[in-house]
């Protein structure tokens, strides 16, 4: 049975989720909550596989479509979709100062505005210089420690701890203390 944008459109939540199949694995996921996932069903390596294009309407069935035939042609040349699809994804932010400023911007209700410029401030000063290039999966627990210890060398004993106590933008700061044992 294909699927037309009638048929998606009138596709209503039920009490557990389903799937319509459009053909050739590919099909849509409704969820209880009625939000409409379009997926791929795929074999590879002789495993059962699913790819996630996206959400209904935000993709189109058309591009659904699309997407089904590159996901084919991928595993015609013996490629994993699931694995290509991550390397082409980007990480949003990405780098310690982006995702620290997002970081920030998210405390907004929790801190004053004074705070906030004083965190900003000390990020800057303290932290950046040594870390604010890397990405947040290529920094380690080393790399946090020797920043703590020049705090700590510097006099800034406050900072030290106030930063070894904080997971600064998904990065925390008292876990990698605590990898190293110190």
């Amino acid at each position: 049975m294909s699927l037309t944008d009638i048929k998606i459109k009138s596709l209503k939540p039920k009490d557990k989720p389903y799937k319509v199949f459009d053909g050739d694995g590919l099909y849509i996921y409704v969820t209880v909550k009625g939000v409409k996932k379009w997926r791929i069903k795929y074999y590879y390596n002789g495993k059962d596989s699913i790819y996630t294009v996206g959400d209904y309407p935000a993709v189109s069935l058309r591009d659904a479509r699309s997407r089904l035939l590159e996901v084919k042609e991928m595993l015609a040349q013996g490629k994993n979709p699931a694995v290509e699809k991550k390397k082409h994804t980007p990480v949003s932010g990405g780098t310690f100062r982006e995702i620290a400023a997002e970081w920030a911007d998210k405390q907004t209700n929790k801190w004053s505005e004074e705070h906030k410029q004083t965190i900003l401030y000390r990020l800057e000063r303290y932290i950046y210089a040594h870390l604010g290039a890397f990405r947040i999966s290529e920094i380690t627990a080393p790399q946090v420690l020797f920043i703590l210890r020049k705090l700590e060398e510097q006099g800034k004993k406050r900072y030290y701890q106030t930063f070894a106590q904080h997971n600064v933008a998904g990065v925390s700061l008292r876990g990698c203390l605590r990898v190293l044992r110190v």
